[in-house]
């Protein structure tokens, strides 16, 4: 089990307690060695009495000040509206908190500025929680991409698509602006952060085009050129049948990454065609080899799920010993000028480079 620095469990106070945090990331906390959920802070009364009673807990309170004023919150994990993430994150870190937000980061680098200034001052860890880089099959593409086996790369496909809005499990903030920056902030920040940790380079310029913004059936396509002059195309939607895919296309082959399968990563070697017999049947083989290990996985929630576990103990291990996280405050700034840059292209109808971004969302009604 990993100790913080006195040898006992880090006490976690989490700030927001809506769909993300009661699926993902308060379960994992009962679980995790190193680390205990001790408080949580939510403005819905009703949300705050069912999650006392689920965990057992003390510390539960409405105004986020109080639980960061808690003694035995050690660490403080941040999913409330994006709007609220620099205010409580600069107020955690001066108090002495480490600090564990969810993506994206902020809204604007302005504010972002503010939680860098509170981390150089504090000395304190920040994660920024950008899971779907601590997903198995992410780790995967990064070695197979690492290792050449693609040959040179000229192409990336992408696609984040959720139905959740469909399902009536939307949540108000995120149909607003100025709280969630509509789904080229809130949602396609996972992908603009693949896209430059997986390639190991950075985005150059960005076009994006929406239809029906703001709304259930939110739908974006971007085109972007990458520094090393890989050019990406790519599709995000908040009201469509659910998928999150990857497409890389090399000289030497293609890697295809789907990380809601359990067998979602395959490289297609140059020899085969994707929809050959041979290909089928070396892709069944695969899948089997593969099961045994799925049905392990899926015990404690699946591959998904374990992207949540492997960022959590990520920030668990870099408190213990003093490490620089993987995704801290300049890969969220990265992926968020991404972002910013998407939004200033849909105002501008031009593309935009990601130096040139604003400092906030511009404003767009479609």
């Amino acid at each position: 089990m990993t100790k913080n620095e006195t040898g006992s469990e880090i006490g976690v106070g989490v700030v927001g307690c809506g769909r993300v945090a009661q699926q993902r990331h308060l379960p994992l906390l009962g679980e995790l060695g190193g680390a205990r959920l001790v408080a949580v802070s939510d403005t819905d009364a009703g949300t705050r009495d069912k999650l006392a009673g689920q965990y057992g807990l003390k510390g539960v309170y409405e105004d986020y000040r109080d639980l960061i004023s808690d003694d035995a919150v050690g660490a403080v994990m941040i999913a409330a509206p994006t709007q609220f993430h620099a205010e409580v994150g600069v107020a955690a870190l001066q108090a002495g908190k480490h600090l564990m937000i969810e993506k994206p980061v902020t809204l604007s680098l302005d504010e972002l500025d503010q939680l860098e200034a509170a981390e150089a001052a504090s000395g304190k860890v920040v994660v920024v929680a950008m899971n779907s880089r601590w997903h198995r099959l992410t780790r995967e593409a990064r070695e197979v991409v690492r290792r050449g086996t693609l040959g040179p790369i000229g192409l990336v496909r992408s696609a984040f698509t959720d139905d959740s809005r469909l399902d009536g499990q939307a949540r108000p903030w995120m149909l607003q602006h100025e709280m969630a920056g509509c789904v080229l902030v809130e949602t396609a920040v996972h992908h603009f952060d693949l896209w430059q940790f997986i390639l190991e380079t950075e985005v150059e310029d960005i076009y994006a085009r929406m239809l029906d913004p703001m709304t259930a059936n939110e739908r974006a396509a971007v085109t972007a050129t990458l520094a090393n002059g890989v050019i990406v195309s790519a599709m995000f939607t908040e009201g469509l049948k659910g998928a999150n895919e990857l497409e890389i296309y090399g000289q030497d082959g293609r890697l295809r990454m789907s990380v809601y399968d359990f067998d979602g990563l395959d490289i297609t070697p140059r020899s085969e065609y994707p929809g050959s017999m041979g290909t089928r049947i070396r892709r069944l083989k695969e899948s089997l080899l593969s099961f045994p290990g799925a049905v392990k996985r899926l015990r404690s929630g699946g591959d998904w799920a374990g992207s949540y576990r492997n960022e959590w103990e990520h920030f668990i291990d870099c408190i213990v010993n003093k490490k620089r996280p993987e995704s801290g405050l300049p890969e969220g700034r990265r992926a968020l000028q991404v972002g910013l840059a998407a939004m200033a292209s849909l105002a501008q109808g031009a593309r935009v480079r990601v130096a040139d971004a604003p400092r906030g969302i511009l404003p767009f009604t479609g």
